[in-house]
């Protein structure tokens, strides 16, 4: 697979994504008021100036720990899954899935955040970035690695069948 599979995507999925996800497994439930703001519009957090805080809601508690599990499990599949196989038919099914679940939150936050701001990463702050930033950047990564971009699927097939 270390030929098969260029080195950008390796670092990305293998490394950088998984810790991403971790610390989205993380934040759910450790710090979930700042998850929830970093990932939430203020204006939908606090619609009125009193609003209590969503996160001492049972529900938003329930949900955050769902989320949380989430991506612990999305973590696992990265960092954990694709280290176990030489397989690129694997690595094509688990990024397909990763990219369902991109589109699924790229919706998610056009729908609930400013459309205006969700299309202009010019007038990104820092946690727009954090979230959306590193959303598109996996969701791209995924569809060019998808799509075969640096990935030497004539290598992997020698490889294959010289095993034979």
């Amino acid at each position: 697979m270390q030929a098969a599979v260029a080195l950008p995507y390796r670092l990305y999925f293998l490394y950088f994504e998984p810790f991403f996800a971790l610390s989205g497994a993380y934040l759910p439930i450790f710090r979930s008021e700042f998850y929830l703001s970093i990932t939430v519009p203020h204006s939908i957090l606090y619609p009125t100036p009193n609003s209590p805080s969503p996160s001492t809601q049972p529900l938003t508690g329930l949900l955050l720990t769902q989320i949380s599990i989430l991506y612990a499990f999305f973590s696992f599949n990265e960092a954990v899954v694709l280290r176990c196989t030489d397989d690129l038919r694997v690595w094509r099914a688990l990024l397909s899935g990763c990219l369902l679940s991109d589109f699924g939150h790229l919706y998610a936050n056009l729908i609930v955040a400013d459309p205006t701001i969700f299309w202009n990463p010019w007038s990104w702050g820092v946690d727009e970035w954090g979230n959306l930033g590193i959303l598109w950047a996996g969701a791209i990564l995924r569809v060019a690695f998808l799509w075969g971009v640096g990935v030497d699927t004539n290598n992997l097939k020698q490889k294959y069948e010289r095993k034979k």
